[in-house]
């Protein structure tokens, strides 16, 4: 789900604004359900860095987590995530939360395994078929989000 703060963000963007700094993808491990206003996991526990690609009012963002990274302690699985740019840094819970989704069906990582989200979507100006707006700003189709566990041989 794109938050309240994540569709001022977006909006921004249609306007040829640029965010500071580099964004993030969080693990969480809390099955609550995301909610507009949210700005932060509920049980986040390790963010990396991801690629990022936005033009013509296409949003792409990439990130796998390999070896020991985004291994939650057992038995907890990866059951949420977010994405955070606009003053974002490696310290849980820092920048703007753009989006917040569950996990469904959880995984369990473990080192070794490689797990992959692949999330695009459109913004731009105007009003948007499915209501999501920001409040006559701009327009957001949330896309699709792709997630992989990928056992390593």
């Amino acid at each position: 789900m794109i938050v309240n703060s994540g569709r001022v963000l977006l909006a921004r963007l249609a306007t040829a604004w640029t965010p500071t700094g580099d964004p993030y993808i969080e693990l969480g491990t809390s099955n609550i359900a995301p909610d507009l206003t949210d700005n932060d996991l509920y049980a986040g526990f390790e963010r990396k860095i991801c690629t990022i690609s936005y033009w013509n009012n296409l949003l792409i963002i990439d990130v796998e987590f390999g070896g020991v990274e985004g291994n939650p302690t057992p038995p907890a699985q990866i059951m949420e995530a977010g994405i955070f740019w606009h003053n974002a840094t490696a310290a849980l819970g820092t920048g703007t939360l753009l989006a917040r989704f569950l996990v469904i069906p959880p995984r369990a990582k473990v080192a070794g395994n490689i797990f992959r989200i692949h999330w695009t979507g459109t913004y731009g100006q105007g009003d948007c078929s499915d209501g999501i707006s920001t409040a006559g700003t701009g327009k957001i189709d949330i896309g699709q989000i792709d997630i992989d566990n990928i056992d390593n041989p």
